[in-house]
């Protein structure tokens, strides 16, 4: 059995519950955990600063907190998806064009 270990004293919710997942991702992946960006990646400007692995890792932990079985299955690939819409802006661009259709 793996412990989960979590510092709970000064800090708030959100910032708790980021731990709480960071400490879950590193017991799920094991070595191939890979440490979220220093800084807060909170504008369509600063989604570059993420890097592949990092959005990969990010589609896992949806995946597990949806109960989903793959993120690449019946035709849909969450993982590419994430890569194209947060890592290259002329993509996101197009993409959020299609999701704003009605």
């Amino acid at each position: 059995m793996k412990k989960l270990t979590v510092t709970v004293s000064g800090k708030d919710e959100r910032e708790l519950a980021r731990q709480l997942i960071n400490e879950a991702m590193k017991l799920y992946r094991g070595g191939m955990y890979v440490e979220p960006p220093e800084d807060s990646v909170g504008t369509h400007e600063t989604f570059e600063k993420l890097d592949r692995l990092q959005v990969d890792q990010t589609v896992i932990a949806a995946l597990l907190h949806s109960n989903l079985e793959a993120g690449s299955s019946y035709g849909i690939d969450l993982y590419k998806t994430m890569q194209a819409c947060l890592l290259d802006p002329e993509k996101r661009k197009r993409i959020y064009e299609v999701v704003s259709r009605r």
